[in-house]
């Protein structure tokens, strides 16, 4: 049986609820910035290429 080692998973633990912390943080700069530049309004839209989804299924298929 395989023991856990508690150290590294709560390291594994803690920096993951920091890169959540950074990129909610960093996502909302981005929407308060994208709002200030539309004048205020935040009715903003939003558009997508899907090359990440496109490069995904390219890998799988090698």
């Amino acid at each position: 049986m395989r023991k856990i080692n508690i150290r590294y998973a709560y390291a594994l633990h803690s920096t993951g609820r920091v890169i959540i912390e950074v990129c909610e943080t960093s996502m909302r700069n981005a929407a308060n910035e994208a709002v200030l530049e539309n004048e205020g309004k935040s009715d903003i839209t939003a558009a997508f290429d899907s090359t990440l989804q496109k490069l995904s299924h390219l890998r799988m298929e090698w």
